[in-house]
Parts: C-alpha cells; structure tokens; sequence
C-alpha cells in the first residue's frame, strides 16, 4: 500500500505541471458581456445557486417558431487584442 502510494505521488509530482485545465481564452481576446439586455423572449423564475440572481430567459425548442433576442455590451472601438469574446 505504502509503495503504491508512494508511486502514485511520484507520478503526480512528474506530470504535475501538464495537468493545468484547459481554457479557450488566450491573450488575444478581448473579453466582452454577452448580455446586457433582453429584447425580447419569455421570462422564467429560476432556482440560482448565485444569491440574488433568480431571473432568466427561457427557450424551448418545441415548434421552431420562438425566438430569443437579446443585447450585448458593445465592442469598444480602438481595441488593440485580435478578437473580441463575447462571454
């Protein structure tokens, strides 16, 4: 057992630092409000584990014939990274 774990520990030790998450942000972006307001669309009460936030936009995707709309933060002009992210 104690050398089993010990193995284990090693093998951690080694590979430690490949083991970051993984992200698809880089440098590059600069990172921007995907939503700001709503436009249109159907209003749902829901269970948040965030306090204080309890509304949010619903869609279901039943006839194909409702939408959602809504309004992002606007890109600001002059910015010196190579892709604006909406998030």
């Amino acid at each position: 057992m104690k050398r089993t774990a010990f193995l284990l520990f090693i093998i951690i030790l080694l590979h430690g630092p490949y083991l970051i998450a993984q992200s698809f942000f880089t440098t590059d972006d600069y990172l921007i409000n995907g939503y700001s307001k709503k436009i249109s669309g159907l209003d749902y009460d829901y269970q948040s584990c965030i306090p204080g936030l309890r509304e949010s936009m619903l869609l279901r995707a039943t006839s194909g014939k409702d939408f959602l709309e809504w309004e992002t933060d606007q890109v600001p002009s002059g910015i010196s990274k190579k892709y604006a992210t909406f998030i």
